[in-house]
């Protein structure tokens, strides 16, 4: 008899005194990192990223990169390592990719050159192309940068809106294996995205395009109308600043652009799907090599905070009966964190055993996605539930506690 939890399982180790199965715990994913880490001292470079992939596979995405640190400080050549962190090779030296794209500026500017579509062209042209955009827009971009994923207009410098891009690249691959081959959306248009310098141009072509003033987002925001993904960049918290953090809130919002164009017409899926798909991939970092459903956590991050609280307050069932207006009341610091831990678990959960019922109740668009459905298609909540909350519990606040220097010892 063996039985799973999250991270962890308990086997049968024969019978004690009374006759009862003797249960034998094994250790965790990040267990396994914390006892094997102090050991790699002096060890082949083939340990190290042994335990690296180890950690990636798992999901243990800080602990990966501190593995793959360390080894680039006995080897700072290791071309695997630096790699895996988001380093190029520039001749004969490593630099960060970010580096790289803000040389490529430099050079381009001083040969008169601005960015514009695919690539470079002279400024002047540029110029006159950014201003037929402009009155279409309803504001004047510095830049526009296309690729088959994205169109970007951009009020940041060509690094950020290069950051984006490559975060878009990996991003739709990722989307469409997150539903698997019953998904509707085959071969999707690329997604316009509008990057702000401030809250006031936003709410100025809010009003301008849409005909409303500008709800209250936190910074972001998918609007079906102008079909286009908005991202305001002083309005972002914290953990926003960077190109990663952008990345991240662009990821989140392409993901509701792709949603609808795959179900246009069609009823909307609940709220704690939209959502929780939008920050399962949202919250991978793609500029650092994380695999797919990676979970990224900062030490601003007040996520971990939220979900535990989450798990305490709100249960399964009204999570799944909670309507699209409910879900952005109240409980909505709730609701978001749930419905990420949530789509997490039933993608990887408990061995993956409700991934492919999961995957069919997101697309299947005739039936619907009801809790009832869900309970048809997926499992029942009873049945579910105790097991989210260990994985919650003993995958994912772990986690937290080691994002924050707070491993357990």
């Amino acid at each position: 008899m063996v039985l799973w939890t999250a991270g962890a399982t308990c086997a049968a180790q024969g019978s004690g005194a009374s006759g009862a199965p003797v249960l034998e715990r094994t250790e965790t994913p990040l267990e396994r990192y914390q006892r094997e880490s102090p050991a790699l001292v002096n060890r082949p470079e083939a340990d190290y990223l042994a335990l690296a992939a180890f950690c990636r596979e798992h999901r243990l995405v800080q602990q990966e990169a501190t593995v793959l640190k360390r080894l680039l400080r006995a080897n700072p050549e290791q071309a695997e390592a630096r790699e895996r962190l988001g380093f190029v090779r520039d001749g004969k030296k490593w630099i960060e990719a970010a580096e790289l794209w803000r040389r490529e500026t430099r050079e381009r500017e001083r040969a008169g050159e601005a960015c514009y579509g695919e690539g470079w062209i002279p400024k002047a042209e540029a110029e006159a192309r950014l201003k037929e955009d402009a009155s279409a827009l309803g504001w004047a971009p510095r830049l526009r940068l296309d690729t088959k994923e994205v169109r970007i207009f951009s009020a940041a410098e060509y690094p950020t809106a290069r950051a984006l891009a490559e975060a878009a690249a990996a991003m739709v691959p990722a989307y469409r294996a997150m539903d698997g081959a019953a998904c509707p959306l085959k071969v999707p248009r690329s997604v316009r995205v509008c990057l702000f310098e401030d809250r006031k141009t936003w709410a100025a072509v809010y009003r301008k395009l849409i005909g409303e003033e500008l709800p209250d987002y936190g910074g972001s925001c998918y609007h079906d109308l102008t079909d286009t993904v908005y991202i305001c960049m002083d309005s972002l918290p914290a953990l926003k600043t960077s190109d990663a953090g952008l990345a991240e809130v662009m990821v989140h919002e392409m993901v509701h652009a792709l949603d609808e164009q795959a179900l246009k017409g069609l009823a909307l899926r609940p709220k704690w799907v939209e959502e929780g798909r939008a920050e399962y991939l949202g919250h991978g970092t793609w500029l650092r090599g994380i695999v797919p459903g990676a979970v990224m956590l900062e030490k601003t991050d007040g996520r971990g905070q939220a979900l535990g609280d989450a798990i305490l307050k709100v249960s399964l069932a009204e999570l799944l009966d909670t309507d699209r207006e409910t879900f952005y009341g109240e409980k909505m610091k709730f609701y978001y964190p749930l419905s990420w831990a949530l789509v997490h678990f039933l993608l990887h959960g408990e061995d993956g055993r409700h991934a492919e019922a999961f995957r069919a109740f997101v697309c299947d668009t005739e039936r619907g996605w009801s809790r009832d459905v869900f309970e048809a298609r997926v499992a029942k909540l009873a049945e579910i539930e105790p097991g989210f909350k260990t994985y919650v519990r003993e995958l994912f606040l772990p986690l937290v506690r080691a994002s924050q220097g707070l491993e357990r010892k």
